[in-house]
Parts: structure tokens; C-alpha cells; sequence
């Protein structure tokens, strides 16, 4: 009986053990608009319920475990779900205005923007913001602005052009060449980007498209940045 009860014990003792080894502590940075940084910002796991604030430079540490959801919030920002997929990695959220100038205001009243940065983030929001509002990632950028365009393999396809043929008879190109900024990427890199980075896009074709060259007969996704 004795042998039973320590081999029970000991079970639970190495699972406890277990347990407890999975939990770390998880580091990260709260921003908006690529470098300007959230304070006071509320980050929970959603298991736990277990909260922190960032503090004045958007940094924050709370225990978890791998799998965790954690949720981000702060008043005036669209709030933030994010799984964490790795202990080791430090967590970089960007946050999101709600939708108007008085969602600019309400962050700065509860003390998620300071007074110095206000300027900043109005700048960015006029610029960026508006042209993305309404949309969280490129995929549905895309596909809201532009409904004949389709997004097929990683490709951008326009409706209604013909495609492109390789002279040496290889797989032909269907997609459209997208250009940021005046240099040429692929949509595998593109869909990732921050929405509230873009500007504004025009599709281009015919005429317009043929200034960009070899590739340019599927049209042309031109993509503006907001100014640095």
C-alpha cells in the first residue's frame, strides 16, 4: 500500500513538475502605425485571465504557455488576438486605430498616446489609415478594392487579360507584376505587410502597364507606401 501511494505521489509530482516547466515568461512590444509605442495597453491570456499593462515604452512580460491566446486591448485600437507559437520569441503587436480622428483622441485621453507622438500618429492615420480603413491584412485589401481581381496561388489575377506565355514555352505567368514603390515583388511577400502602410493602389493596363516591360501583360498592381 505504502509502494502505491509514493508511486501516486511521484506521478503527480513529475506532472506538476510538467506543468509548471511549460510555463514561461512571454516579452513583447505593443506599437501603431510601425514604431510608435502603446502604453498602458491590457494584454490577457484568455485561459487565465491573467492581465498586464504595457508600460511607457510599449514593453511588456506575462506568463503563459505555448498555445495560449492572448488578447490585446486598448481603448481607441481595434483589439488583438495572437497565438503564442513560440516561448522564445518576443511578441511585436501593431494595433490598429478603431476608425475615426476620435478614436486618436480616446487613446490619448486613457493614456495609450502621449501628447509628443499625437502629431505622429494623426500624420500617418490622414495619410494611411484611411485608404486601409475597414480592413486588417492585404488579402482583403485587395479583394474589397478591387473585386476583378482574383488571388489565385500566390498570384494577383486580373479579369479579363490574357496570359502571359514564356518565349522558351515554360509555365506561363498568370499573374499581375505588383510594384511598391518602384521596385517589383512577389504577392507571397506582399500579403504579410501591414495594412495601414499602404497609401493607395492602382491597377494599371494596357498602355499604362506596358511602361513596366517584360511581365507587364497581365497588368500592373502599383502600390504606394506612406511616407517615412
Amino acid at each position: 500500500m505504502k509502494t502505491n501511494k509514493l508511486q501516486a505521489l511521484t506521478f503527480l509530482f513529475f506532472i506538476t513538475l510538467s506543468l509548471h516547466a511549460q510555463k514561461k515568461v512571454v516579452n513583447g512590444q505593443i506599437i501603431t502605425f510601425k514604431n510608435i509605442t502603446v502604453e498602458n495597453a491590457k494584454i490577457t491570456v484568455k485561459k487565465t485571465k491573467h492581465s498586464v499593462f504595457s508600460d511607457s515604452l510599449g514593453f511588456f512580460s506575462i506568463t503563459c504557455d505555448l498555445k495560449d491566446k492572448i488578447s490585446i486591448t486598448a481603448a481607441g485600437f481595434k483589439s488583438k488576438q495572437i497565438k503564442v507559437k513560440n516561448i522564445k520569441d518576443s511578441l511585436n503587436v501593431s494595433l490598429i486605430i478603431s476608425g475615426s480622428e476620435e478614436d486618436i483622441n480616446l487613446a490619448m485621453n486613457n493614456g495609450h498616446i502621449n501628447e509628443e507622438e499625437r502629431n505622429l500618429v494623426n500624420k500617418h492615420f490622414k495619410s494611411g489609415q484611411l485608404y486601409s480603413l475597414g480592413f486588417t491584412n492585404m488579402t482583403d485589401l485587395i479583394k474589397g478594392k478591387f473585386p476583378r481581381v482574383n488571388i489565385i496561388n500566390d498570384e494577383l489575377i486580373i479579369r479579363g487579360k490574357n496570359t502571359f506565355s514564356n518565349s522558351n514555352n515554360s509555365k506561363p505567368r498568370n499573374g499581375a507584376l505588383i510594384i511598391i514603390n518602384g521596385t517589383e515583388y512577389r504577392w507571397s511577400s506582399v500579403k504579410s505587410m501591414i495594412v495601414t502602410n499602404v497609401k493607395d493602389i492602382k491597377i494599371l493596363n494596357s498602355l499604362e502597364a506596358s511602361r513596366y516591360g517584360a511581365g507587364s501583360g497581365n497588368g500592373v498592381v502599383v502600390i504606394k507606401l506612406v511616407d517615412e
